[in-house]
């Protein structure tokens, strides 16, 4: 929670990031002071502040209260849609908990259905208990090898079957080739299956 601005939150973002013992620190940012009744702030100090979270490598920000992202209160959401939110993010990996990431899934394969959906399947990761078991994240690319490490390629996340229909928007921009990996609660990721 760093409801401050320009030197109430950057001093203090860079202390924090400095003791932070190899843990991820996420700002909580002061969108309710964008609302006229709250504050006087504008939408370009919490661009400013994005930004700064951003070229500190910090992993990433929270937003208070919501009621304000959602009632787009001075354009802020579609701002973050547009410019900063552009594709999906992982769970960041907590490894001072666990850092040892499950086993690949493996067999990935493909099933052409009507209307241009794609079923993949594939066999489960081996090495977790039921209580870690984990879930997946599906990716897909115009390239081969898909680059699981572009946020862009990610189709889906948090899977919990082995099964994942693929239903591209549009139709002509359809990914044609596809990854797995597996990720346990700490935000571990496998190695990919690739096809």
């Amino acid at each position: 929670m760093m409801y401050f601005r320009e030197n109430g939150f950057y001093p203090f973002a860079l202390d924090w990031k400095e003791q932070s013992n190899g843990r991820q620190i996420i700002p909580g940012l002061g969108i309710y002071f964008l609302h006229p009744d709250e504050g006087n702030w504008t939408v370009d100090e919490i661009e400013r502040q994005i930004n700064f979270i951003r070229a500190q490598g910090l992993a990433g920000e929270a937003h208070y209260r919501v009621k304000y992202l959602m009632d787009n209160t001075q354009e802020l959401y579609d701002i973050l849609e547009e410019s900063y939110y552009t594709a999906p993010a992982l769970q960041p990996a907590m490894p001072w908990i666990d850092n040892v990431p499950p086993t690949a899934p493996s067999n990935l394969s493909t099933e052409q259905q009507a209307e241009g959906y794609t079923l993949l399947r594939w066999q489960p990761s081996t090495d977790n208990d039921r209580r870690n078991a984990p879930t997946y994240v599906v990716y897909g690319s115009d390239t081969y090898p898909v680059d699981t490490s572009n946020p862009e390629n990610i189709l889906a996340q948090r899977v919990q079957g082995t099964e994942y229909i693929y239903a591209p928007i549009r139709p002509w921009a359809a990914r044609k080739y596809f990854a797995v990996t597996a990720t346990d609660r700490c935000g571990n990721e496998s190695q990919a299956c690739q096809l």
